[in-house]
């Protein structure tokens, strides 16, 4: 073939002998590696592979050649005339002539580089997308909580475990007495932080395995794992007593707490444990507010 056919060539090609001599190099290395014309005739592979790369090419590379005669689509690291790595990537195949000789192609593999870590990026904020997407689907845009559908998805399966362990479980619903006095005496900003602070008091008197949502309005609950009507009541106490110190929007809230628990004979569905705790919620309220009242069959 003339010249042409090799030198013009959009990547290296290379003939190696059987003693890992070059003994061909196209004008690609002098083009792209600025190594001068017929430089590396006679050199030893090492002098265009990087040592890391040597290694990988005489401990996995020759093995296969031997037995495969070729071997596709591999990245070495390649050095420059003034000792710059750049990426390739490599075939070879093994010709049976006179001696032994391997032919190589190398491509520049800086692109495929570039474009593979652009991948790894977008992969990387696609899914800080997902989960931002993921956490604005469970929770509460103003005070950061569970909103009411991640409540009765974990709410599901908290029941299945305490039905299968025979464990208790209760559900509190919290409402904010006299809200609407607070927004029209206040204004709904002053409201809205009303309801940020008690989502952090909430929240700072549950416990890591609780569950703390805000169910709408002014309306919060807490499921409790493992926790009885009883502790449930004990616990709504010591919401009450928090409360009763803090400041909110220059004035001190009260709310008003209905309780429920799950149990063999009733309640046994998460919309039945909350209608349970609502009506509890209800009688709280009707009776004078600022307390709290465990559901029991006789509350109608």
């Amino acid at each position: 073939m003339n010249d042409f056919d090799y030198n013009h060539f959009p990547a290296g090609l290379l003939i190696t002998d059987e003693n890992k001599h070059i003994v061909f190099a196209n004008d690609y290395f002098s083009d792209e590696l600025h190594w001068q014309n017929g430089s590396l005739i006679g050199k030893k592979l090492e002098t265009l592979l990087t040592k890391s790369s040597m290694i990988f090419y005489e401990s996995y590379v020759v093995p296969l050649l031997m037995v495969e005669k070729r071997f596709q689509e591999i990245q070495l690291s390649v050095l420059t005339a003034s000792g710059e790595r750049m990426p390739v990537l490599v075939n070879t195949r093994v010709i049976q002539q006179q001696s032994e000789l391997v032919y190589w192609s190398f491509f520049s593999a800086s692109n495929r580089i570039k474009l593979y870590q652009e991948l790894i990026e977008t992969r990387k904020d696609l899914y800080a997308q997902t989960e931002t997407l993921k956490k604005l689907a469970i929770t509460d845009e103003l005070t950061g909580l569970f909103n009411r559908r991640e409540l009765q998805t974990r709410a599901n399966h908290n029941i299945a475990r305490s039905k299968r362990f025979v464990s208790p479980l209760a559900l509190l619903i919290i409402d904010v007495d006299h809200f609407k006095k607070v927004n029209d005496k206040l204004g709904h900003d002053q409201g809205d932080l009303v309801l940020v602070e008690l989502s952090k008091t909430l929240t700072s008197l549950s416990r890591e395995l609780d569950t703390v949502a805000r169910f709408g309005g002014e309306e919060f609950a807490i499921l409790a794992p493992d926790t009885s009507t009883e502790q449930a009541f004990i616990f709504s106490q010591r919401i009450h007593e928090v409360i009763s110190t803090k400041v909110m929007a220059e004035q001190v809230i009260t709310v008003s707490i209905g309780i429920a628990a799950l149990d063999d004979t009733q309640n046994k569905t998460f919309h039945e444990l909350f209608v349970a705790a609502d009506t509890a919620l209800y009688q709280a309220k009707s009776a004078g507010r600022n307390q709290s009242v465990m559901y029991t069959k006789n509350i109608n």
